[in-house]
């Protein structure tokens, strides 16, 4: 992951810290606790719609369960991740030279998987109110390469040096929305017509996993001294997870058919609008790395240094665009810090924005008590 500063996170800048378990445990019961109460809460909600429609059938009320899953197409791959994963296609495109060389293979984000539960009490013939649930998630995952092989020959020999870095990476988020949706029916001969729309508060989850593996070499062969080469190899695992609430909103439009009294099949095309932004949580980085050096005299490896080391910290989840000394161009990022990003070399900061803006189809089966 590029950092403010436009630098690949290496094991130079680091310092060691202990991981703070007690603090992972904490959160991990806390976020259980709250899906727990969640829980609890549509469950009271819906006994009490069951029984005000159970209550009064002389009005025409009438309680269903809806239970659905389909797929949704994401106008924009989901916002920032989309921008971010540009901005890295870009910079290992723009790295390329004589010398350099790359690799890129992350795919867009295109699909949201959609699975839905919802409680709707039927209010006469035309309109009807849903109280419900639904859980949304995506991965997005790629891996891409940044080397360097160059060599040269001057006064008082040849010399050869080459790098190679190797990253992974991984966003992973989860969203449960709490939905309210307003409906309204066409009866028709034999099916029914329907339409509908509402609010939704969102519950997100969000984890980035960049993992790094790197290899550093350089030898010389002097034609008056003894030859000389050292060379690095290391790897790194740096993890974000953040959370973060918003409101959003969704509708669609549908057909009902009834296969029994009291079950019948759904199919709708859905639409949704979620901006979520304010996304906070903490940052984890480890690692290991090996230096070694040769000396004709003395053999290889004369010497060898060997160190482990790893780092945390919390904040906000940022995204800005950083310039790149070499061409003065800008690359998209996103990071979790303390504080804004800033700087001469840094444009657009703001706080990250994952949406999930999408249109999708959905298919359910409704059950009628």
């Amino acid at each position: 992951m590029e950092t403010s500063s436009g630098k690949e996170p290496t094991a130079f800048d680091t310092v060691s810290h202990e991981e703070d378990s007690i603090h992972l445990e904490g959160k991990m019961l806390n976020t259980l606790s709250k899906r727990i109460g969640l829980v609890s809460v549509l469950a009271i909600l819906a006994f009490g719609l069951g029984s005000a429609a159970e209550g009064s059938p002389a009005d025409g009320m009438g309680l269903s369960f809806k239970l659905g899953g389909g797929l949704s197409y994401l106008f924009n791959g989901a916002g920032d991740i989309e921008k971010t994963r540009l901005g890295m296609q870009s910079y290992a495109t723009d790295w390329v030279e004589p010398t350099y060389t790359s690799t890129f293979d992350w795919k867009q984000l295109t699909f949201l998987p959609d699975f839905r539960i919802e409680v709707l009490v039927n209010v006469g013939e035309r309109f009807g109110i849903g109280l419900g649930t639904s859980y949304l998630g995506f991965t997005s995952k790629g891996e891409y390469s940044l080397d360097h092989d160059s060599s040269g020959t001057e006064w008082w020999g040849d010399w050869t040096y080459k790098y190679t870095n190797d990253y992974t990476v991984s966003y992973k988020l989860t969203a449960v929305p709490i939905s309210l949706n307003f409906y309204y029916f066409f009866p028709l001969d034999g099916i029914r017509m329907y339409v509908y729309a509402g609010p939704s508060y969102y519950f997100g989850s969000l984890t980035y996993d960049l993992g790094l593996i790197y290899d550093e070499e350089y030898g010389e062969t002097p034609t008056f001294d003894w030859d000389f080469a050292y060379s690095y190899e290391g790897e790194q695992a740096y993890t974000e997870k953040t959370s973060c609430k918003g409101f959003g909103f969704q509708g669609g439009f549908g057909l009902e058919i009834p296969l029994t009294p009291n079950l019948s099949f759904g199919i709708e095309a859905t639409g949704r609008f979620a901006n979520l932004n304010n996304w906070k949580g903490d940052w984890t980085l480890s690692g290991s790395e090996t230096y070694q050096q040769y000396y004709e005299p003395w053999g290889w490896p004369w010497y060898t240094f060997t160190t482990n080391y790893s780092d945390s910290g919390s904040g906000v989840l940022y995204y800005d665009e950083w310039q790149w000394w070499y061409n003065d161009k800008y690359y998209a990022e996103m990071f979790v810090d303390d504080a804004p990003p800033g700087g001469s070399g840094i444009r657009n900061a703001r706080q990250a924005s994952i949406n999930l803006n999408s249109v999708g189809i959905l298919v359910s089966i409704l059950i009628h008590i």
